[in-house]
């Protein structure tokens, strides 16, 4: 057995609602992204940048943080545990 064959049975396969999901968790999180981008760059170029843009930003890097972990839940990874198992 070569590591192809290794590396290949340890990859999970996805479905189709998988693939909706990660189309879901990164679209509207990059389009949220865009328009804070450009919210928060108008606002500074205009020296009008208050608390509520702040808040706006700590929420956008929440949200970043957030598709971030949800892309790993999505994915349904079963290698850490397919490690664990075959270690035992």
């Amino acid at each position: 057995m070569d590591a192809s064959t290794v590396a290949g049975s340890l990859r999970p396969e996805t479905t189709r609602l998988q693939t909706f999901a990660l189309f879901v968790n990164f679209f509207f999180p990059s389009l949220a992204l865009i328009i804070v981008v450009i919210r928060a760059a108008g606002r500074l170029a205009t020296r009008q940048f208050a608390l509520d843009d702040w808040l706006v930003s700590i929420a956008m890097l929440m949200s970043i943080a957030e598709t971030i972990i949800s892309y790993f839940c999505a994915c349904n990874r079963p290698v850490a545990s397919r490690l664990l198992t075959n270690n035992s």
